[in-house]
């Protein structure tokens, strides 16, 4: 930039004001870089060992004025010493992915092509660590500079479980889950509205959800439901928290209650059938476990603390109860009713929440020796080991639309856990409301699939 001026002063102070004007016209100071993007999110999101199995999102700078575009850079790990942002300027165009900043938002990163190459132009594979990077471009060199930055983690591609949409969006409330030997599925109705509001006059329905993902109601008009389990014959039972009652469904389909003698039901929830028909079914309301012989009659089996909800057994009898309960406390009771606690799982309440909150922890199943839990306020399915470890099965800990890799994914308030017979798969029932204001939702339903590879 050049600037003219014309000035009536004497000769000496002329050169010395033009002196200062010149100066300050010509700057040799490069221009400030652009803000770079933050929490650089990288998800494996597929099995096919390239680039299209990585996704990656980021939060972009609130000021975007000067910003033209974004290029994502996979870097291999030994490399990140090295490289500045002057190499990330002079890369050849087949050497990154460009991302315009419409394509970036919260629920949804840029997914690399198959044929997507490293800095370096080698091909993206198995078995070869990684960093990305993402570059901000300016559309005005005089105005910003590009800026730079990597991710803090380094990443391999690896063989991982998927999550995938079973069945779509349905009007149910997502309740707990159990599977038939035909791998069809059946969901009770829970609305955590109606149970906030003690509404015991709603109406709700249990629903058939076929293995290739369509749902039906199979009938309707029930107060609110919880638990649910098979017998040895396949007969569904389905536990009514507010009806007080355990609803039973044959093979030809008719219904009927099961007769229970001795201690009657209040507020039934998980439900748990042994090989010899005998029912073991969670009492919400007065914190026990009711023991319910093929006869009818009823005694009682363990006193529970803490909001018992779910309810599983192992290959010994042993019982394992979920609470939905801050604590996420799992309980272990022996097959003569002692109970202890097994292990805990993670919590979160929201900051500020000051209403009545009941979404801890969902339901519970049992898997080839260890334990799966859903945790409903931290939006995440939990395993633990058979010495009572927990590790992190599924979920990223944000709440979203789940898809991809089952760690990365954003499950959204999961309640209800069945496994296919072949141990392949986990079906996990939750709701889809991405509604901020909504902290405690269960409906719009879904049920997604979380493929298990070999």
């Amino acid at each position: 930039m050049v600037c003219t001026r014309f000035y009536k002063f004497n000769y000496r102070i002329h050169l010395i004001t033009l002196s200062l004007i010149l100066s300050g016209c010509f700057s040799n100071e490069d221009p400030e870089p652009l803000e770079t993007v933050s929490d650089i999110i990288v998800s494996d999101n597929g099995n096919h060992g390239n680039g299209s199995d990585i996704e990656v999102n980021f939060t972009k700078p609130v000021d975007e004025k000067y910003v033209a575009e974004y290029r994502i850079l996979v870097l291999k790990s030994e490399n990140i010493q090295s490289f500045t942002v002057g190499d990330a300027n002079n890369l050849a165009p087949d050497r990154f992915t460009v991302v315009d900043p419409d394509e970036i938002y919260p629920i949804q990163g840029k997914v690399l092509e198959a044929s997507a190459v490293d800095v370096h132009g080698d091909l993206i594979t198995e078995d070869v660590s990684y960093v990305i990077g993402v570059l901000a471009v300016t559309r005005n060199s005089e105005k910003a500079s590009n800026a730079l930055v990597f991710d803090n983690e380094e990443f391999t591609l690896e063989v991982n479980s998927l999550i995938v949409n079973h069945t779509p969006e349905f009007a149910g409330g997502a309740g707990s889950l159990v599977i038939d030997t035909e791998g069809i599925l059946y969901m009770g109705d829970y609305d955590i509205q109606a149970h906030l509001q003690n509404d015991r006059a709603a109406s709700f329905s249990i629903y058939m959800i076929s293995s290739d993902g369509i749902v039906n109601e199979l009938s309707t008009s029930h107060r609110l439901l919880s638990g649910n389990a098979f017998d040895s014959n396949q007969n569904l039972y389905q536990s009514s928290l507010f009806g007080g009652r355990i609803i039973k469904r044959d093979t030809n389909g008719n219904l009927d209650y099961v007769s229970v003698t001795g201690y009657s039901l209040s507020e039934p929830d998980g439900i748990y059938i042994d090989p010899a028909d005998t029912i073991y079914v969670v009492e919400q309301d007065f914190e026990r476990i009711i023991k319910i012989s093929p006869d009818g009659e009823s005694s009682l089996f363990a006193t529970v603390r803490m909001n018992p909800r779910g309810l599983a057994a192992d290959e010994e009898g042993n019982l394992y109860v979920s609470h939905n309960h801050e604590s996420g406390t799992i309980s272990r009771i022996t097959k003569d009713g002692q109970v202890t606690t097994f292990a805990t799982i993670p919590t979160s309440r929201p900051q500020n929440y000051m209403l009545e909150f009941i979404m801890w922890v969902g339901y519970i199943v049992y898997h080839q020796g260890e334990l799966y839990v859903a945790g409903m306020s931290t939006d995440r399915i939990y395993r633990i080991t058979p010495d009572g470890e927990v590790e992190v099965f599924a979920g990223s800990g944000k709440r979203g639309i789940p898809r991809g890799g089952a760690l990365t994914a954003n499950l959204n308030r999961p309640v209800g856990l069945a496994f296919s017979k072949n141990g392949k798969s986990l079906f996990v029932s939750g709701c889809t409301d991405i509604t901020p204001q909504h902290t405690q939702y269960s409906r719009p339903a879904r049920i997604w699939e979380i493929q298990i590879p070999d």
